[in-house]
């Protein structure tokens, strides 16, 4: 990942065969609202992190799951480490 953090939510997007992770705690106990991706049948040259969108919600301890073009990220806990009872829905990804 670009930014190294812990208590992300993570899930395999299997129409564009790529891994995606979104929030967590940064290395600062921050909790993120950044979403990445990484694609695995790339040339070795693309196969990188790539930001994307971000989440409306800052989260962490959370999931995610891919279900037709979105990903649905849901619960966890918010930066004052309150549960959440939220539910995004994110685009697919056009990396």
């Amino acid at each position: 990942m670009n930014r190294m953090r812990v208590g992300f939510g993570a899930t395999w997007l299997k129409n564009k065969d790529y891994l995606m992770v979104s929030g967590g705690y940064t290395i600062c106990f921050q909790v993120s609202d950044e979403c990445e991706v990484y694609k695995f049948k790339a040339t070795k040259k693309e196969r990188k992190w790539t930001k994307i969108s971000s989440m409306n919600e800052k989260r962490t301890a959370h999931s995610i799951c891919e279900v037709d073009q979105y990903v649905y990220a849901f619960g966890g806990l918010d930066q004052n480490e309150k549960s959440l009872n939220s539910i995004e829905r994110l685009r697919l990804p056009s990396v």
